[in-house]
């Protein structure tokens, strides 16, 4: 089923469970947010992955989909970042490695088993990643097809769109400082 996109037409990501490699991490920097009504600020990545299944119909017959997912940086437990973390390397996360930081970029190149829903929104419907899981032994990983270093559009506009300055409010200003309470 093709779907409509401006003027162009793409087919979209077959439902199901499919085996992914990912290919790329992109960093968007704080970007703002509104989430019930709520705008705040926020560190947010997107990790990307070229999927088992082919392309059916249009101009990339054929061809391996790929499906991105955002994310907001951070490794609290609530957080959709460190659950899919979790569930794909079918561990939680160490004391060390979210007190130091997970290196997000080592999941590229990484196969896993990655759920794709659809979902109606404005007349249109959206495929989107529902899980993220660890690849079964008895499955070969997937070796990335499509070496293709160009960014999309799309999250090329995000990065460009990030907030490179923040103030924090609750900062004493330097004057506010009385010398002796310095540290050093």
């Amino acid at each position: 089923m093709l779907i409509a996109k401006g003027q162009k037409e793409f087919e979209k990501v077959p439902s199901g469970t499919h085996v992914g490699v990912c290919t790329n991490v992109y960093d968007l920097g704080l970007q703002e947010t509104t989430f019930q009504g709520e705008v705040s600020i926020k560190h947010q990545v997107i990790l990307r992955w070229e999927l088992s299944a082919t392309r059916k119909e249009g101009d990339f017959i054929g061809q391996r989909f790929f499906i991105t997912r955002k994310y907001t940086m951070s490794l609290n437990e609530k957080s959709n970042l460190r659950k899919d973390i979790k569930s794909w390397l079918g561990r939680d996360l160490t004391d060390e490695e979210v007190l130091l930081g997970y290196d997000i970029d080592q999941l590229i190149g990484q196969s896993c088993l990655v759920g794709i829903t659809h979902a109606d929104s404005k007349g249109r419907t959206y495929a989107n990643i529902s899980s993220v899981m660890a690849l079964p032994d008895n499955l070969k990983p997937l070796i990335q097809e499509n070496k293709s270093d160009v960014m999309p559009k799309w999250i090329q506009e995000a990065i460009e769109k990030q907030i490179t300055e923040t103030v924090d409010q609750t900062l004493p200003k330097d004057e506010d400082v009385p010398d002796d309470d310095v540290p050093f």
